[in-house]
């Protein structure tokens, strides 16, 4: 197999300004992982791709649709606590209504 490059394209693509995660803008999290440990309980675990979410606020699911709204934000912290407040390139666990 021969592989071609274009030394040009290369060259512009290694100069283009690429924006790291950022609060603002909408509320965007790949879900990574879905922790089910009981009937009682399911969290949504991924890294916050951009925005920032807070308890109540409304969500939409893709591609489905879906909307509810934030009922709890748990992440790392030293307190073990939920937070009231996550943003880009947080990791979180976040539970819905």
């Amino acid at each position: 197999m021969t592989r071609l490059t274009n030394p040009e394209a290369m060259e512009l693509l290694e100069t283009v300004p690429v924006d790291g995660p950022s609060a603002e803008g909408a509320f965007r999290l790949p879900v990574q992982f879905v922790l089910r440990p009981s009937l009682d309980f399911r969290g949504f675990a991924g890294r916050i791709a951009g925005g920032s979410v807070k308890p109540g606020d409304r969500v939409r699911v893709l591609p489905s649709g879906k909307e509810s709204r934030v009922r709890r934000i748990a992440r790392a912290a030293e307190d073990g606590g939920d937070a009231p407040l996550a943003v880009a390139s947080q990791s979180v666990v976040i539970t819905l209504e």
